[in-house]
């Protein structure tokens, strides 16, 4: 069962190895795929602008040079990264020496802290300078995308052209209703409002200098704010990219005196116009109204609209030109990708299938190493264990001979302990014997010692005895007694 066991998890640990080869494979072709595709994308480029590069145009010019700065970053971000890439893989590689050579003590501790501190902020700094890079790329990306469609609209714009008076330039227009009248005409030129409108008009445009699609989604940001130009203006920030706050409050304030200028215009002409009727009606009754004056505004107005028409058409030639173009550089660059797809395909197949016959010959041989080494591994437990035997049978007889040496010097101890036990035994019963033999009186007796008067009493008999004693009686007798409190020295008062 143990055998089983072991073969089931080899077999899981090779499927997982190779599963993760597989995944490998697939992640470098990938890579592969990719590299190829930016390198096709580069030499296009490159071909594209160092041909128009020399042709004069300053705008092909500035995109080339543009185009060598940002090969120049580039080249210079990939060096950055490579060295932040080695510098974060010399401190992981040192922490995997340091964890593999492990040491006891507090400098081993305090190296292997600081390495893996000096790595983790390695590697935040890292995640965190990407992910700064690449917010600031999708900010830019949002941009262009936005001023993509700004541009594709005004194309669209161009491609439709003018459908209305109001697009048409105000020199190719037809005279306003206030200037068309013979009285009008006599008597000087237009009205004062409406001279007054022109003359904005004609110095600033309709649209005040803008684009037309632009100029319509600033009106319909001021109609969805109720033509509160105050309230606008943020909104038209952040959706008009290709101009700035203050470009889009002039424009404001340009709208606001277009829109006066045009009320007043309007308002005279409605004026010029009643009159004009009254006029017209005077003068049908007299048969005095002419013609002539509408016929040439009228022809005037057709001779505007043709070449109108004429603009368009030539803008529409150009923008057909121009798609018919970049249709011709799409087709070659969609060859160009698919050659490169191919060979891509092709070399990262074979690319596969050698790594496929190196991946199976390494497997083969890692298997025949285990073998190896698992024969190698018995063969030396079989030897340390017939080591192990021997070593063990020595060491038996050498612990028996060392037990029967400790068991004789036991008993020798016993027995010198026992016959000096003996011995002092002996001298003892010596020494009471001794002592138990009768001893031997070798002086005389003398009873009436005990009752002789010693030198101390003949004294105190004697004459000068007793009037010493006597003495020594009155002084005992006359001494008085008083008490007396016993105070320390200390808090003694002197008087």
């Amino acid at each position: 069962m143990e055998g089983k066991g072991g073969a089931s998890s080899a077999n899981l640990g090779d499927e997982t190895k190779l599963q993760k080869a597989q995944e490998k494979a697939v992640w470098a072709k990938t890579m592969q795929n990719l590299q190829l595709r930016l390198k096709a994308h580069e030499r296009e480029m490159e071909i594209l602008y160092s041909g128009k590069a020399s042709t004069g145009n300053e705008e092909l010019q500035r995109i080339a040079e543009a185009v060598k700065e940002a090969a120049v970053a580039r080249q210079r971000l990939d060096e950055r990264m490579a060295d932040r890439l080695e510098r974060v893989q010399s401190d992981v590689r040192t922490l995997q020496t340091l964890v593999s050579n492990i040491r006891t003590g507090p400098e081993y501790m305090d190296e292997l802290a600081r390495t893996m501190d000096a790595s983790e902020a390695d590697i935040s700094a890292l995640k965190e300078e990407q992910q700064d890079s690449y917010d600031t790329l999708c900010r830019h990306e949002r941009v262009l995308s936005k001023e993509i469609d700004g541009f594709g609209s005004r194309l669209e714009s161009w491609d439709r052209g003018p459908s209305s008076p109001e697009a048409l330039p105000a020199r190719t227009r037809s005279a306003p209703l206030g200037g068309r009248s013979k009285g009008a005409k006599e008597g000087g030129g237009l009205l004062p409002e409406v001279e007054e409108y022109e003359e904005f008009v004609e110095r600033t445009g309709l649209m005040g200098g803008w684009d037309p699609v632009d100029h319509k989604r600033f009106l319909r940001i001021l109609a969805e704010h109720g033509g509160d130009y105050s309230l606008s203006v943020q909104p038209a920030v952040a959706e008009l990219l290709l101009f700035d706050r203050k470009e889009i409050i002039a424009h404001c304030r340009w709208h606001a005196e277009f829109e006066e200028l045009a009320k007043r215009k309007r308002g005279a002409i409605m004026a010029w116009r009643a009159q004009k009727e009254e006029e017209k009606a005077a003068a049908v009754t007299a048969g005095l109204l002419q013609s002539t004056s509408v016929k040439k505004s009228e022809e005037e107005r057709d001779e505007a609209e043709r070449a109108a028409e004429r603009e368009r058409q030539r803008k529409r030639a150009q923008l057909q030109q121009w798609k018919a173009e970049k249709e011709a550089a799409e087709r070659e660059r969609r060859d160009a990708e698919a050659a490169a797809e191919a060979q891509a395909q092709s070399g990262a197949k074979e690319a596969e299938q050698r790594k496929k016959a190196q991946l199976r010959e390494a497997v083969a041989v890692f298997k025949e190493k285990q073998k190896q080494a698992e024969e190698e591994r018995q063969r030396t437990a079989e030897e340390e264990e017939e080591r192990r035997k021997r070593e063990a049978s020595g060491i038996e007889a050498e612990l028996r001979r060392r037990r029967e040496r400790d068991l004789a010097a036991v008993y020798e101890r016993r027995a010198s302990e026992q016959d000096r036990v003996q011995q002092e035994q002996q001298q003892k019963e010596a020494r009471l014997e001794r002592l138990r033999r009768p001893v031997q009186i070798v002086v005389d007796r003398d009873p009436h010692r005990l009752l002789k008067e010693t030198a101390s009493l003949i004294n105190r008999k004697s004459p000068q005895g007793e009037e010493e004693s006597k003495l020594f009686v009155d002084k005992v007798v006359n001494v008085r007694y008083h008490q007396t409190k016993a105070l320390p020295t200390w808090r003694q008062v002197e008087n």
